[in-house]
């Protein structure tokens, strides 16, 4: 029995072995089947391999106009593609010893590290990594085909792929193809954008220890990469290093001399986001080709574009909007003050062609596509008072010698109260004035009245026309004439208006890429400069010959004022001709204006548009646009020979007064005479009729002399106007006569009387004087001791105050106004004036007897 029982011992065990055994390979044909189905079933999903190397996501460059290479743009960061063979050895051997050691050993597939993987996912484990370096290229170049969901399905497929990639291209070509494709976390893809971005060198320059930082960080980018976690991708980096130790490619030595370095990160100096060259303009850019391709094609097509980008003056206009506006109004002391920072934009373009050569967009770029305040719309105040009044009526045949008459005025508005403009210069009028002197003086209630006269749908139409698409129909109304608008308009439209007026009439469409070519060459598109015919050659020089004397002197004769309000503008060897703008809440300031071959538009404001600009600034402030217009224009014109407007046929000049817009005649004043240009057709044939004489009596010339009056008759010259609803009648007329008291014929005096003189008493002398961005002007006034009037005009944009301290006289000057100031001057001498606010500008009267 103990026999039996004995030998009986082996049977059992054998029979549990079997019993063993058959589970085993049960489970193993269970397996089996189940794989083969999930190998099947993957393989009818893989994708087909081209015979050549997949071609890569690639960088689209964009080029300036002298076809240099800007910047490279892609989604996230720039992906340069490098050459293996170009990277220090350490590069490639960091990967290989931390991501794959036995990546010159297998086909594609580590069946060590993938048969763990698998018998742990068959358990019903959480899915373990394993992949090798051919398998997570794999997955980054086929990655729609393989999937991204962490499945055994799509293991299999990414393995699959993998072996397919193994026999298709040679182990250098596999290595290459991963660090140029694989992400690194801090947006950044493929080896050259990450040494960008975290070290700010070129891959080719990467250290021992950069390079172990860098191949940290594919396992998981967002946990190891050095500018979030600088303990996590030391200790990862460490990590690497010993890795590559053991895998023989370093020496311990080598290991802790690259340990004992710190991560030297300097972060993103290049990323997208920030800190590429030219930014505005290059947003712009990208805007506009978004327009016409897809995103995948501009960010990853390897697009080549060719722009207008002039990079000399980009930069510097940035530098000067930027150094000037942070120099004169510093945010910390707008801070102090309750006040906003600023912003500013500013647009250079060729009116010729429409090329833009250069863009600012605010004062500081942070965000790749923000907001370009160049391509914003804000209010243009009278800025647009040339593009939606002036030439629009000079098509319909008004002239720059037609008068309108500054007075109050009133306009129905159903429902409403009736709206009354009201002129900048702090609601003076100045009566009977022409077009030329309202747009030098940017007189707003002669602008309402022209384009009252033109019709608000003429204007509208045009200003359209001109290039301000921005306006909508409801921007139909008469506070169009000054710059109410719904939206507003942006910069870039503005100067596609004033390069139209500069260019002769032909309207140029703005233009920044010339061509668009793909990596293989072929030409997407090609554009040449587009123009259109808006305005005649003739009302385009006419307005132009209007805007230069918003920024240029002219002799005084014929105006009202000496001031004009775009002295700040002017630059120097250039015939410069523009327009000042400041809306009527103070929010939004403007100059627009042009040269012959530039055409410059600034903006300064506030982003939100919700409070005054500091300072009182305007847009003809030298510390504001028109200043910032100047040192633009200077600098962009550098080395450019100055050349003057091209005068067209049919431009004709006649002398004519500027109160009646007619030929001077017999009776019209010098002070009031002047010699002005026309549209052939469009000049006057009548003499001026806007002066009269009459005999008044010498004692009290506001009586009109009759015989038998007893009283000494005078002859006296008037101005013979419409029935005055305002005050430049502060000059009466005789206003009755001595013996009847007949009323006579409203009227203002000569210019030899002044205004405010009391009736009766022998009226001042008016004598000019002017202050400019150049000094007074004269300098030097020789006078006779007398009593006179002093009309001082202020043609700058900012204040100034007269001094002339030997008479006790003091006179504040209030930008682009005239102010009268009642001299007296009894004994003979010199008396120096000065400037109280400016030194250095002075000046002296020499009186004789």
């Amino acid at each position: 029995m103990a026999g039996q029982h004995v030998r009986s011992q082996p049977r059992r065990r054998l029979r549990a072995g079997r019993i063993v055994a058959l589970g085993l390979l049960l489970l193993l044909m269970v397996g089996a089947g189940a794989g083969l189905g999930l190998f099947l079933g993957a393989l009818r999903t893989l994708p087909e391999l081209t015979p050549a190397p997949p071609t890569p996501q690639m960088s689209s460059i964009i080029y300036d106009r002298y076809g240099q290479p800007v910047t490279t743009i892609f989604a996230t960061q720039d992906r340069t593609w490098v050459r293996l063979s170009e990277l220090p050895a350490v590069v490639p051997e960091a990967f290989i010893a931390i991501e794959d050691r036995r990546f010159y050993q297998h086909h594609g597939i580590d069946f060590v590290r993938t048969l763990g993987a698998l018998v742990n996912d068959l358990r019903g484990g959480s899915l373990q990594g394993g992949s090798t370096i051919t398998q997570q290229l794999a997955r980054n170049l086929f990655a729609q085909q393989v999937g991204t969901e962490r499945t055994l399905d799509r293991k299999i497929r990414e393995a699959m792929m993998a072996l397919a990639l193994e026999r298709q291209y040679s182990k250098q070509q596999i290595l290459e193809m991963y660090l140029n494709l694989i992400y690194f976390g801090h947006t950044a893809y493929g080896i050259e954008a990450a040494a960008r971005a975290y070290f700010d060198v070129d891959a080719k320059q990467l250290t021992l220890a950069q390079a172990a930082t860098l191949a940290a960080l594919p396992k998981a980018p967002n946990l190891y990469e050095p500018i979030g976690h600088p303990q996590a991708a030391l200790q990862r980096r460490n990590l690497v290093l010993d890795a590559m130790v053991q895998s023989g490619f370093i020496t311990a030595a080598q290991a802790q001399e690259a340990k004992r370095q710190p991560l030297g990160v300097h972060p993103a100096q290049r990323i997208l986001q920030k800190g590429y060259p030219d930014p505005w303009f290059v947003d712009y850019v990208i805007r506009e080709l978004l327009q016409r391709y897809s995103w995948k094609q501009v960010y990853e097509g390897g697009l080549r574009i060719y722009t207008t980008l002039d990079p000399r003056i980009d930069q510097q206009a940035q530098k000067i909007v930027t150094d000037n506006l942070l120099s004169w109004y510093p945010p910390d002391r707008l801070k102090s003050a309750g006040q906003r920072p600023l912003q500013a934009a500013a647009v250079l373009m060729d009116p010729r062609t429409g090329e833009i050569l250069a863009m600012v967009g605010g004062l500081e770029h942070s965000t790749s596509l923000g907001n370009n305040w160049a391509a914003l719309p804000n209010r243009p105040g009278s800025a647009i008072k040339p593009i939606a009044v002036y030439v629009p009526a000079l098509s319909q045949g008004v002239t720059a010698a037609t008068v309108f008459d500054d007075s109050p005025v009133s306009f129905p508005r159903p429902g409403q109260s009736p709206w009354q403009p009201r002129n900048f210069e702090s609601g003076q009028f100045m009566g009977l004035t022409t077009v030329r002197e309202a747009v030098r003086r940017s007189v707003n209630v002669v602008a309402v009245r022209v384009l009252d006269a033109i019709g608000v749908e003429k204007g509208w139409t045009m200003a359209r026309a001109l290039g301000l698409e921005s306006l909508t129909p409801q921007d139909r109304t008469l506070s169009l004439a000054l710059g109410g608008l719904t939206r507003g308009v942006t910069p870039v439209e503005m100067a596609v208006a004033y390069s139209t007026i500069a260019n002769g009439g032909l309207r140029p469409t703005p233009l920044v890429i010339r061509r668009v070519v793909t990596a293989d060459g072929k030409v997407l598109e090609e554009e040449q400069p587009s123009l259109t015919r808006v305005i005649s050659p003739q009302v385009a020089y006419v307005m132009t010959d209007i805007l230069r004397s918003v920024v240029e002197d002219r002799p005084p004769n014929g105006f009202i004022s000496p001031g004009h309000t775009g002295g700040a503008a002017r630059i120097p060897g250039w015939p410069t001709a523009g327009k000042t703008g400041t809306d009527e809440n103070f929010y939004n300031a403007w100059f627009a204006g042009f040269t012959p071959t530039l055409t410059g538009i600034v903006w300064i404001g506030h982003e939100g548009n919700m409070a005054p600009l500091p300072g009182g600034m305007q847009g003809g402030s030298a510390r504001g646009p028109a200043g910032l217009f100047s040192k633009l224009m200077t600098m962009a014109l550098e080395g450019q020979k100055p050349v003057d407007f091209a005068r067209p046929s049919g431009i004709v000049t006649v002398r004519i007064s500027a109160k009646s817009g007619k030929i001077a005649g017999p009776l019209t004043p010098d002070r009031w005479a002047r010699d002005e240009i026309f549209v052939a057709g469009t000049q006057p044939a009548e003499l001026d009729d806007a002066f009269y004489t009459a005999e008044v009596c010498a004692d009290n010339p506001q009586l009109l002399y009759q015989p038998g009056c007893g009283c000494t008759p005078v002859s006296r010259l008037f101005l013979r106007r419409p029935p005055a609803q305002a005050a430049d009648m502060s000059m009466t007329a005789p206003g009755a006569s001595c013996s009847a008291g007949a009323p006579g014929q409203p009227a203002n005096p000569s210019p030899g009387g002044a205004p405010g003189t009391p009736p009766g008493q022998p009226a001042a002398t008016v004598v000019d004087l002017a202050i400019g961005d150049g000094g007074w002007s004269p300098s030097d006034l020789q006078l006779k001791a007398g009593s006179y009037l002093l009309r001082v005009g202020n043609g700058t944009g900012e204040a100034h105050r007269l001094v002339i301290d030997a008479l006790g006289v003091s006179a504040d000057l209030p930008p682009g106004q005239s102010v009268d100031v009642p001299l007296t001057l009894e004994k003979p001498g010199t008396y120096a004036f000065r400037c109280d606010l400016h030194p250095g500008e002075e000046g002296r009267i020499v009186v004789t007897p």
